[in-house]
């Protein structure tokens, strides 16, 4: 979830002509806060997620064949700078294939059969 980085505060030009004009003004003001404040609640009680703060996509893949390329699609519409193992199944080796990454995939090999790993493509 994204919290707008500037709160919309209602146009103040009509202030000036009339008294109604700043009664109109301060409703439109709470609503504007209460909406704001309704979004930065949610995000922090759901907490924040690593998605949240990180530009990365969040992968989890099966290397059943050891020391064989495999092409993981990502969704970031960049060249991937690298990646981050958050989990695996046994112990391996996750390493670049040497095939160069594109703004659709980056190319692993795993040196263990079976290994099963979660990682986030940064």
């Amino acid at each position: 979830m994204q919290v707008e980085k500037k709160i919309q505060i209602p146009d103040t030009t009509p202030i000036a002509q009339e008294p109604q004009a700043l009664v109109t003004y301060l409703k439109d003001l709470g609503e504007v806060l209460v909406r704001y404040t309704a979004k930065l609640a949610d995000l922090l009680n759901k907490g924040i997620r690593i998605t949240d703060n990180i530009d990365g996509v969040i992968q989890t893949i099966t290397f059943n064949v050891a020391n064989n390329e495999y092409e993981i699609s990502h969704a970031l519409k960049r060249i991937p700078n690298g990646f981050i193992i958050l989990n695996k199944n046994k112990a391996s080796d996750v390493y670049d294939s040497g095939t160069t990454w594109t703004t659709t995939s980056i190319y692993l090999k795993c040196d263990t059969a079976g290994a099963v790993i979660k990682l986030i493509v940064l």
